[in-house]
């Protein structure tokens, strides 16, 4: 932590804890009290994510998360997905009906469930040849 950071800490501090703050700036041989000091200014830039962590929803169940800058747009988004093994894993050759798209907040794919029963039985059909009798309801 750089001074002038550790110098803004003890400023904001000082209000909350004024005998605990005052003790630290005397000890870092700052002059005056911290309390005479300047409060610090607001700096909005200082606040902008240059990077976001939106969830991935597959039929509305959350499946991962990616991350992207703010202003991403769908394409990129979904090429982030398209990097992920267990994101693609589900969605990979099947039908996405709908791509629902909120730029850093959620991107949710709906599938269609034609597609994903097909894919069901083939696994059921795996799984039986393995010895391995599955029962799902349809």
């Amino acid at each position: 932590m750089s001074k002038r950071s550790l110098e803004t800490f003890i400023k904001l501090l000082a209000p909350f804890a004024p005998y605990l703050t005052e003790e630290i700036w005397s000890e870092l041989a700052l002059k005056k009290s911290v309390h005479s000091q300047e409060f610090p200014k607001f700096d909005p830039s200082l606040i902008i994510d240059l990077e976001i962590e939106i969830g991935v929803q597959i039929n509305g169940k959350m499946r991962g998360s990616i991350t992207l800058a703010p202003e991403d747009s769908e394409e990129e988004a979904m090429k982030k997905v398209a990097l992920i093994p267990q994101l693609n894993d589900r969605i990979i050759g099947l039908d996405i009906k709908k791509i629902i798209y909120v730029p850093g907040r959620i991107l949710n794919l709906i599938i269609n469930e034609k597609k994903v029963t097909a894919v069901v039985d083939q696994f059921c059909r795996i799984c039986y040849k393995f010895g391995h009798a599955l029962e799902i309801e349809q």
